[in-house]
């Protein structure tokens, strides 16, 4: 990005190093001055960096969430700058909008403040957001329909070990129509009233050995058996979450979600490898195998 738009001067937000780490990346990306706001462990941290000698940054005000500072050039009067991350915790973010004000009555030169304030600028920025997030609520609670508990029953295989109710899934599949009204109203029963769930959940854990004649535990494998209507009631939630997941969890996690494999990853990483290894001009940026 650096060789393609050549910045005069460049803000990074949210470094996550510091120290002799911070020193290292910035020689790494080209730059030959900087000013630095430290991140607090692996939490915030803020970067103005640039690289004509002719341009002098200096310091006026240094904060966890803000740099504030003086540019000067030989033929431009002088600017300020005033360089943001706000911190994603609320609380913090009061403490930080005093201090901006007091900065923008002080200045009487021209002021340029930019960053991320975590923060939006009128509620109509949250409409769309608190519609799809309201829709998807109602789908989450809404009551469960006769299909939805067949579809999660059927899905249990028929021969799993029954929990301490004694009932395998198979039972209930062959008994469907006698079963499936107590059933249902049992699982709406729990999902209005949550508190119910404690007379399903029981579990028994048992411990299955590996070998004919085990000595140590790590010879045994444990098990939980749930009963099938425990397992009915959870296999609904899934259902229901997961088409929501892909939206909420990182690219490059992929256990549990519908359609990414562990080898997309692998792909990932083969990709980084070969685009580190062309990246030739930027020196020391990766060790030699």
């Amino acid at each position: 990005m650096r060789r393609q738009h050549r910045p005069d001067i460049a803000i990074l937000l949210e470094t996550k190093c510091s120290g002799d780490t911070a020193k290292r990346v910035i020689h790494n990306l080209d730059f030959s001055y900087s000013i630095l706001e430290e991140a607090q462990g692996f939490v915030g941290g803020i970067w103005i960096c640039w690289n004509r000698p002719d341009i002098n940054i200096t310091t006026i005000e240094k904060h966890s969430q803000y740099l504030h500072v003086k540019i000067q050039t030989q033929s431009e009067k002088e600017r300020f700058l005033t360089a943001v991350y706000a911190s994603p915790q609320s609380q913090n973010r009061r403490e930080l909008w005093p201090k901006i004000l007091n900065i923008a009555n002080q200045t009487m030169r021209d002021w340029l403040i930019a960053g991320d304030f975590n923060e939006i600028k009128d509620n109509s920025e949250k409409k769309a957001v608190l519609l799809l997030v309201t829709e998807i609520a109602k789908k989450l609670i809404a009551e469960h329909t006769e299909e939805e508990i067949k579809n999660a029953l059927y899905s249990i295989r028929s021969f799993k070990a029954p929990g301490s109710d004694g009932f395998s899934s198979l039972i209930y599949k062959n008994n469907w129509d006698l079963m499936k009204g107590k059933l249902y109203d049992f699982i709406n029963c729990c999902w209005q009233y949550p508190d119910l769930i404690k007379q399903c959940n029981n579990t028994l854990l048992t411990l299955v050995p590996k070998l004919n004649s085990p000595e140590f535990v790590s010879q045994f494998r444990p098990i939980a058996l749930f009963n099938v209507s425990y397992k009915v009631l959870t296999k609904i939630l899934v259902e229901r979450i997961k088409p929501h997941l892909n939206d909420r969890i990182a690219v490059n996690q992929s256990s549990f979600i519908p359609e990414r494999k562990i080898q997309d990853n692998i792909l990932i990483a083969k990709e980084m490898m070969h685009t580190m290894r062309c990246m030739k001009e930027m020196k020391q940026f990766m060790a030699d195998a």
